[in-house]
């Protein structure tokens, strides 16, 4: 929490095949990559269904291998998410629309690099 504002840090599917993502816990709506997902129909705007694809391309591959390119993406995109999200908890004023918007900036970014990932 920073100036009362508090985060989480939320992965979907696989904690080793996921990017950790800041969520405001007081922002209007959670960035919608993050929540969409079933278990029955798999889909492209999905977090999730990005994740799951990845975790099992390492599976099915040799691990130890495909956790390097996971684990450098992962270095790749969490610090900068680190700094944005906390200086957006630190902007004067800190509003739900400017919460809403860091959503939407990390969700198509992750999403994107997600997918990205797999096509290497």
């Amino acid at each position: 929490s920073k100036g009362g504002t508090a985060i989480t840090w939320f992965a979907p599917g696989a904690p080793h095949a996921a990017v950790y993502a800041p969520v405001f816990v007081d922002a209007a709506a959670v960035p919608a990559p993050l929540s969409r997902g079933s278990l029955f129909v798999a889909t492209d705007d999905s977090m999730w269904w990005a994740v799951t694809k990845i975790a099992n391309w390492m599976r099915a591959n040799v691990f130890h291998l495909a956790i390097a390119d996971v684990q450098r993406a992962q270095r790749d995109l969490e610090p900068d998410l680190y700094d944005r999200a906390w200086a957006t908890a630190s902007s004067s004023p800190s509003s739900s629309s400017s919460k809403d918007q860091f959503h939407v900036d990390v969700g198509t970014k992750l999403l994107d690099a997600w997918h990205r990932l797999f096509t290497v």
